[in-house]
């Protein structure tokens, strides 16, 4: 974890997850594959990565 992200609140974790998963759910309906993510809180940015695979079982 980074330092701005150990000093986040648990609701401001939480805000995070959300944030990720809705752009990450419409970017999936857009055809993508896989993004970066940036989310911003009290000035201090936070980026991540995500990918999706299918796989058949």
């Amino acid at each position: 974890m980074t330092d701005e992200l150990e000093k986040l609140s648990f609701e401001e974790i939480e805000y995070l997850e959300q944030q990720a998963m809705s752009r990450i759910v419409e970017m999936i309906k857009d055809g993508y594959t896989s993004g970066e993510l940036c989310e911003s809180i009290d000035e201090n940015e936070f980026y991540g990565w995500w990918e999706y695979k299918m796989t058949t079982i």
